[in-house]
């Protein structure tokens, strides 16, 4: 039995491009299959047209906080820092200030139970959080708060109360277009100041109420429950030097997911200190 996992770190992630730039710009149009399911839940303005539905939402004046969770089904320290993540809402800590993020890593896969909602990518993303950071390791439960290491306390309220007091360095608006068959994705931000180091845009999509019943590992005989737990993850959007961000996507609806269950979530990322400059989170829109 272990109490943790760890992996090291093999090799360093290629260094990105610094750009000194107030805003950045970027426009895409791609088909993200696997999000399909994403952008049907409540939203913050709905309006029906003809046989579509929009739904809208905009990020407030005061920084909304990030705090990832790198976990596994197959690591069995894991459950409690999943369950202390769950209990988070009912503490008052809302979407509206605090946004957690549940990342299932697939390092844990070979060692008795495969967590089928692990992915490569977010060991990937958690190994560059941790090579930001100084380390040269990963492990489970981990969590970083606003991109650097926190460890579970009896004061988060007071610790998130402050970070919420800081103003906002973006601002970003969310548009969702939903129809029978097709979802439709706009994303526009803008950053509030000039920053010297690069920043990136990302955007998850979250599902909450999820159950395994583990056969296999060290949790054998547990029913867990999960909830935040990242599905998707659009990676890594930057910019030129024209201002603003405008990215856009269309999608297939996807019924692998519970919708009524599912959200999206936008953050800006500093890239050199993993500072989260700010972040948005909406359910998806609710079909008629």
């Amino acid at each position: 039995m272990h109490d943790s996992k760890t992996a090291s770190i093999e090799k360093p992630l290629p260094s990105r491009r610094s750009s000194s730039m107030t805003t950045i710009h970027f426009y895409a149009l791609v088909h993200l299959w696997r999000i399909a399911p994403l952008l049907l839940g409540y939203c913050v303005s709905a309006h029906a047209f003809s046989a579509h539905v929009q739904c809208e939402a905009r990020s407030s004046v005061n920084r909304v906080t990030v705090l990832e969770l790198y976990t596994s089904e197959g690591c069995n320290s894991c459950p409690p820092a999943d369950r202390w993540l769950s209990s988070l809402p009912a503490r008052g800590l809302t979407s509206d200030r605090l946004i957690p993020l549940a990342f299932h890593v697939d390092y844990w896969d070979q060692l008795g139970w495969p967590d089928r909602m692990a992915k490569e990518q977010f060991s990937m993303r958690q190994r560059t959080q941790s090579q930001r950071n100084g380390n040269s390791f990963v492990y489970t439960p981990q969590l970083l708060l606003n991109g650097n290491e926190y460890r579970i306390d009896t004061h988060i309220e007071q610790t998130i109360s402050k970070l919420n007091r800081l103003p906002a360095a973006a601002d970003l608006f969310v548009r969702q277009h939903l129809s029978s068959a097709e979802l439709e994705l706009e994303i526009d931000a803008r950053l509030e100041h000039e920053y010297a180091d690069p920043v990136q845009i990302f955007i998850a999509v979250t599902e909450d109420g999820l159950e395994s019943s583990i056969k296999a590992g060290e949790n054998q005989g547990k029913l867990l429950h999960h909830d935040f737990v990242v599905r998707e993850l659009v990676r890594a959007i930057r910019g030129d030097a024209s201002g603003d961000v405008h990215w856009r996507s269309v999608t297939m609806l996807d019924a692998d997911w519970k919708r009524a269950d599912l959200s999206l979530v936008v953050f800006v990322q500093n890239q050199r200190n993993g500072d989260i400059l700010q972040a948005l989170k909406t359910p998806l829109c609710a079909s008629k």
